[in-house]
């Protein structure tokens, strides 16, 4: 065979794709596909929620099931962080201020509302929620002046330990936990006597 009889190899190659070609876009904007898939939610969720609210109620290993998964995907949400409540329940020596308390005539260590709160690991609002809430108890010592409730170091001990051991690995400190609560005024009892 000569080179004249030989057939020249053609390149394949694609065709360019026509404009237009493709699947047509479903909606006209991002706020038009986003509003079609809360719709499309909307009636699915009304279409089945009564049977799930009904088994719910109903069937003890679905709600449980569902309650341990609701739990799951708290903890593992990034937002979850168990607090270290009374992280720093020893340090109360190195904290105590002296002050005079009502009715003696020699300064005594003491501990101020801000400094349990620095105890317990919180901001000075938050232990003031807990206090008025009743989930914390009260400071039982009044100043000389009679200007601020305090805290003897032996309770402010007492207490943050015992907050310490109680929520250990938990995030919140709820009006429920009525164990911790019990004793934490146990403990402020001990403490005083």
């Amino acid at each position: 065979m000569t080179a004249e009889n030989e057939k020249p190899v053609r390149k394949r190659t694609r065709p360019k794709a026509k404009k237009g070609r493709g699947r047509p876009a479903k909606f006209a904007s991002e706020a038009e596909r986003k509003a079609s898939k809360l719709a499309y939610s909307r009636k699915y969720n009304r279409k089945y929620q009564s049977i799930r609210t009904k088994r719910y109620h109903e069937d003890p290993e679905y709600r449980a099931e569902i309650l341990r998964a609701s739990r799951e995907r708290y903890r593992s949400n990034a937002e979850y962080t168990p607090k270290n409540f009374g992280r720093w329940w020893d340090r109360a020596e190195e904290h105590a201020v002296p002050l005079t308390l009502k009715g003696e005539t020699e300064p005594s260590l003491v501990i101020p509302v801000k400094v349990m709160a620095f105890l317990c690991n919180v901001v000075p609002k938050v232990l003031s929620g807990w206090i008025t809430q009743g989930k914390f108890p009260r400071p039982t010592h009044l100043l000389d002046d009679n200007t601020q409730a305090v805290y003897t170091v032996k309770e402010a001990t007492a207490l943050a330990h015992t907050l310490f051991l109680g929520l250990k690995g938990k995030a919140t400190f709820r009006i429920t936990d009525t164990t911790i609560i019990e004793k934490l005024l146990t403990a402020q009892l001990h403490a005083s006597e």
